[in-house]
């Protein structure tokens, strides 16, 4: 075979691993933005929303003690009897004293009741008018909650549905290329393609068939365990952030680095995102509650924050290293399948 030939194979591979590396990563991406839309419905539907401040408290009403001073006017009585019974003069004269004392308390008692009645009853209505007019603009203050966290899990939604069509488009790629036939089917997958593509690389091989092609050379190293760790052990290791790097895959680990490194930031930006979102939203239900008098004026005034909050959630994907290293991918195999269909290897 001649070496230009070489170099196509070498160039086949090299798209057969950009697109195995694109599916996973891609794949990754969308666990992701899963996992943030169910954390913000976690949030949000799984633990209490917060309450507007200044929520009425119950009013302190003034007691009844028309109770109280009728059982103690009772008990005294009752005592005044028995000396009377027990011809204790002295102590009969004190008790009909403190009757006299306690039917006076009764009388004034009774008298503060009536007065007492009308405040208490002013008091709770107007705590009942308050409470009503809190509870109505709390209610929409949850609904500006949920609205808040719908808007960014629906976008969430609208980048899932983006990346799953880019993950069935990079799959159907991936197909296009082993259905080529140029790779045999036992060696369509990430590690056999890395050492295949390496084989040939450094000129151990010239073809991939033969006695001495890069199959049988792939097969003998795995016999003879040459080959240490694959490229998930790889990925692992790196999304776990340990520094193990075999020989041979420093280029692939620090762009797998690279990678991880930007998810994580999308990820916590999205977090971060969503955060500043809702702490916005509180401060607008703040208002709510002091400032602003209609639920109406509340409610435009949290669509039109959430409205200019919205786009930034494509932003922080769009403008990601990771969001761009797979559009780079895609373009370049899309480039490579039009460079196959002119200069076709069988």
């Amino acid at each position: 075979m001649e070496k230009t030939n070489r170099q196509d194979l070498i160039r086949f591979l090299g798209a057969c691993f950009d697109a195995e590396q694109s599916i996973y990563e891609c794949s990754r991406l969308i666990e992701v933005l899963e996992k943030e839309r169910h954390e913000i419905n976690r949030k949000v539907y799984g633990q209490p929303l917060p309450n507007l401040p200044d929520e009425p408290k119950m009013p302190v009403l003034q007691c009844d003690r028309t109770h109280e001073a009728r059982k103690k006017l009772e008990e005294l009585k009752k005592q005044l009897k028995s000396a009377i019974l027990s011809m204790d003069l002295t102590s009969v004269k004190l008790y009909r004293r403190w009757v006299k004392e306690a039917e006076a308390a009764l009388e004034q008692a009774e008298i503060e009741t009536l007065t007492m009645e009308g405040i208490n009853k002013k008091r709770l209505q107007k705590y009942e008018t308050e409470k009503t007019e809190w509870d109505s603009k709390n209610t929409d203050y949850h609904t500006g909650l949920r609205m808040q966290a719908e808007s960014m899990t629906d976008q969430l939604m609208e980048e899932q549905r983006t990346q799953q069509i880019r993950l069935d488009h990079l799959r159907s790629i991936r197909a296009r290329l082993y259905d080529t036939g140029i790779l045999y089917t036992d060696f369509q997958n990430v590690d056999a393609i890395f050492q295949l593509q390496k084989y040939l690389i450094m000129g151990v091989a010239e073809t991939l068939e033969g006695p001495d092609g890069a199959y049988r050379i792939y097969l003998n190293d795995l016999n003879t365990q040459k080959i240490m760790g694959s490229i998930n052990d790889l990925r692992e290791s790196v999304e776990k952030g340990f520094q193990t790097v075999l020989y041979g895959q420093k280029e692939i680990y620090d762009q797998m680095k690279q990678m991880n490194t930007s998810l994580q930031q999308v990820d916590r930006n999205l977090s971060s995102h969503f955060d500043s979102l809702h702490q916005m939203v509180v401060s607008t239900g703040a208002s709510l509650s002091k400032t602003i008098q209609e639920e109406s004026k509340y409610r435009e005034k949290l669509l039109s924050d959430i409205h200019n909050e919205q786009a930034k959630i494509s932003e922080i994907i769009q403008k990601s290293a990771y969001n761009q290293y797979l559009t780079s991918r895609q373009e370049n195999l899309d480039n490579y399948l039009v460079y196959m269909i002119q200069n076709p290897l069988i």
